[in-house]
Protein backbone atom coordinates (compact mmCIF):
# COMPACT_ATOMS: atom_id res chain seq x y z
CA UNK A 1 0.00 0.00 0.00
CA UNK A 2 1.26 3.79 -0.18
CA UNK A 3 0.74 7.10 1.83
CA UNK A 4 0.11 10.04 1.14
CA UNK A 5 2.03 12.75 2.32
CA UNK A 6 0.49 15.96 2.49
CA UNK A 7 2.17 19.01 3.76
CA UNK A 8 0.01 21.83 4.37
CA UNK A 9 2.55 24.76 2.94
CA UNK A 10 5.19 22.73 1.46
CA UNK A 11 3.48 20.07 -0.97
CA UNK A 12 2.65 16.79 -1.47
CA UNK A 13 4.37 13.60 -2.26
CA UNK A 14 3.37 9.89 -2.51
CA UNK A 15 5.47 7.22 -0.63
CA UNK A 16 5.41 3.52 0.69
CA UNK A 17 4.63 3.56 4.48
CA UNK A 18 3.39 0.07 5.93
CA UNK A 19 0.46 -2.29 5.09
CA UNK A 20 -2.04 0.28 6.08
CA UNK A 21 -3.51 2.87 3.87
CA UNK A 22 -1.82 6.01 5.55
CA UNK A 23 -2.24 9.53 5.54
CA UNK A 24 0.78 11.78 6.76
CA UNK A 25 -0.34 15.50 7.11
CA UNK A 26 2.61 17.62 8.38
CA UNK A 27 1.73 21.75 9.33
CA UNK A 28 3.86 24.63 11.15
CA UNK A 29 0.93 26.85 12.09
CA UNK A 30 1.13 30.67 12.99
CA UNK A 31 0.46 31.99 16.02
CA UNK A 32 -3.66 31.77 17.09
CA UNK A 33 -4.49 34.44 14.72
CA UNK A 34 -8.09 34.24 13.38
CA UNK A 35 -6.38 32.92 10.24
CA UNK A 36 -5.29 29.96 12.54
CA UNK A 37 -8.32 28.38 13.42
CA UNK A 38 -9.35 28.58 9.53
CA UNK A 39 -6.27 26.89 8.73
CA UNK A 40 -6.63 24.07 11.09
CA UNK A 41 -10.35 23.78 10.13
CA UNK A 42 -9.40 23.54 6.91
CA UNK A 43 -6.94 20.33 7.87
CA UNK A 44 -9.53 19.22 10.28
CA UNK A 45 -11.82 18.49 7.14
CA UNK A 46 -8.84 16.69 4.84
CA UNK A 47 -8.20 14.55 8.24
CA UNK A 48 -11.77 13.73 8.84
CA UNK A 49 -12.19 12.88 4.98
CA UNK A 50 -9.21 10.32 4.80
CA UNK A 51 -10.42 8.77 7.95
CA UNK A 52 -13.94 8.33 6.76
CA UNK A 53 -12.47 6.61 3.61
CA UNK A 54 -10.52 4.05 5.79
CA UNK A 55 -7.01 5.77 6.24
CA UNK A 56 -5.18 5.67 9.07
CA UNK A 57 -3.93 9.40 9.57
CA UNK A 58 -0.23 10.92 11.44
CA UNK A 59 -0.84 14.23 11.94
CA UNK A 60 2.65 16.21 13.23
CA UNK A 61 4.31 19.33 13.35
CA UNK A 62 4.81 22.67 15.20
CA UNK A 63 1.00 23.53 16.17
CA UNK A 64 2.22 26.44 18.41
CA UNK A 65 -0.27 25.72 21.29
CA UNK A 66 -0.53 22.94 24.36
CA UNK A 67 -2.80 19.91 24.37
CA UNK A 68 -5.21 20.10 27.21
CA UNK A 69 -5.28 16.27 27.70
CA UNK A 70 -1.55 15.64 27.62
CA UNK A 71 -0.05 17.98 29.27
CA UNK A 72 3.31 18.88 29.04
CA UNK A 73 6.16 19.14 31.65
CA UNK A 74 5.51 22.39 32.70
CA UNK A 75 1.95 22.29 33.15
CA UNK A 76 1.14 24.96 30.07
CA UNK A 77 -2.62 25.42 28.89
CA UNK A 78 -4.28 25.94 25.61
CA UNK A 79 -4.58 29.58 24.49
CA UNK A 80 -6.58 28.31 21.59
CA UNK A 81 -9.39 25.27 20.32
CA UNK A 82 -6.71 24.17 17.92
CA UNK A 83 -5.35 21.28 19.48
CA UNK A 84 -9.44 20.11 19.81
CA UNK A 85 -9.43 21.01 16.59
CA UNK A 86 -6.89 19.20 15.22
CA UNK A 87 -7.75 16.21 17.46
CA UNK A 88 -11.51 15.61 16.28
CA UNK A 89 -12.89 16.68 19.60
CA UNK A 90 -14.12 19.98 17.90
CA UNK A 91 -14.55 18.43 14.48
CA UNK A 92 -16.31 20.53 11.31
CA UNK A 93 -16.65 17.05 9.91
CA UNK A 94 -19.76 14.82 10.11
CA UNK A 95 -18.33 11.59 10.64
CA UNK A 96 -16.87 11.06 14.21
CA UNK A 97 -13.06 10.49 14.09
CA UNK A 98 -10.43 11.63 16.87
CA UNK A 99 -6.51 11.50 17.11
CA UNK A 100 -4.64 10.78 19.57
CA UNK A 101 -1.26 12.39 20.49
CA UNK A 102 1.28 10.42 21.26
CA UNK A 103 2.85 11.68 24.02
CA UNK A 104 0.16 10.42 26.45
CA UNK A 105 2.70 7.45 25.99
CA UNK A 106 5.71 9.50 27.81
CA UNK A 107 6.30 10.50 31.33
CA UNK A 108 4.64 13.75 32.12
CA UNK A 109 8.97 15.17 32.51
CA UNK A 110 9.84 14.35 29.57
CA UNK A 111 6.60 16.06 27.26
CA UNK A 112 8.78 19.31 26.56
CA UNK A 113 9.96 19.71 22.61
CA UNK A 114 11.26 23.29 22.53
CA UNK A 115 12.65 26.05 24.57
CA UNK A 116 11.69 29.67 24.74
CA UNK A 117 14.09 32.48 26.18
CA UNK A 118 11.00 33.77 27.60
CA UNK A 119 13.48 36.08 30.35
CA UNK A 120 16.09 37.14 26.67
CA UNK A 121 18.98 35.77 29.45
CA UNK A 122 20.58 33.29 27.33
CA UNK A 123 20.41 30.89 30.04
CA UNK A 124 18.51 27.34 29.16
CA UNK A 125 16.12 26.81 32.10
CA UNK A 126 13.57 23.61 32.42
CA UNK A 127 10.36 25.96 33.26
CA UNK A 128 11.19 27.71 29.78
CA UNK A 129 10.40 24.90 27.82
CA UNK A 130 7.37 23.64 26.30
CA UNK A 131 5.30 21.01 24.18
CA UNK A 132 4.15 22.94 21.07
CA UNK A 133 4.96 20.43 18.55
CA UNK A 134 2.81 17.14 18.75
CA UNK A 135 2.74 14.04 16.63
CA UNK A 136 -1.39 12.54 16.59
CA UNK A 137 -2.27 9.50 15.39
CA UNK A 138 -5.62 7.58 14.89
CA UNK A 139 -6.35 5.15 17.47
CA UNK A 140 -5.45 1.85 15.26
CA UNK A 141 -1.89 3.57 15.06
CA UNK A 142 -1.39 4.21 18.52
CA UNK A 143 -1.64 0.93 19.39
CA UNK A 144 1.26 0.22 17.09
CA UNK A 145 3.93 2.63 18.51
CA UNK A 146 6.51 0.58 20.36
CA UNK A 147 8.31 3.90 21.35
CA UNK A 148 7.89 7.48 21.69
CA UNK A 149 10.70 10.40 22.81
CA UNK A 150 11.81 13.72 22.28
CA UNK A 151 15.61 13.51 21.93
CA UNK A 152 16.80 16.37 24.25
CA UNK A 153 20.29 15.15 23.65
CA UNK A 154 20.14 16.40 20.05
CA UNK A 155 21.86 19.65 21.44
CA UNK A 156 22.17 22.08 24.38
CA UNK A 157 20.00 25.25 23.89
CA UNK A 158 21.24 28.20 23.03
CA UNK A 159 21.20 31.74 21.92
CA UNK A 160 24.14 31.44 19.86
CA UNK A 161 23.68 27.74 18.41
CA UNK A 162 22.60 27.28 15.20
CA UNK A 163 20.53 24.51 16.07
CA UNK A 164 16.88 24.58 16.26
CA UNK A 165 14.89 25.88 19.41
CA UNK A 166 12.65 22.74 18.96
CA UNK A 167 13.70 18.88 19.92
CA UNK A 168 12.69 15.96 17.25
CA UNK A 169 9.94 13.78 17.72
CA UNK A 170 10.78 10.18 17.27
CA UNK A 171 8.13 7.85 16.63
CA UNK A 172 8.86 4.08 16.35
CA UNK A 173 5.80 1.75 14.98
CA UNK A 174 5.63 -1.65 14.95
CA UNK A 175 3.59 -3.39 12.35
Amino acid sequence: MYCMLLCCVNGSAIFPFSCLPTLLYTTHYDAPYPRYSLQISVMAQVVGDYISQGFEVIFTGDFNDFDASVVDANNNMPISRVMDIAKGLDSPTTAPWSLENVASLMPQTDRYTCWWDSNSDCVYEKNETSMIDHVLVTPGLLSKISHVFFDHGAFTPACDSFYSDHWPLVVDFQF
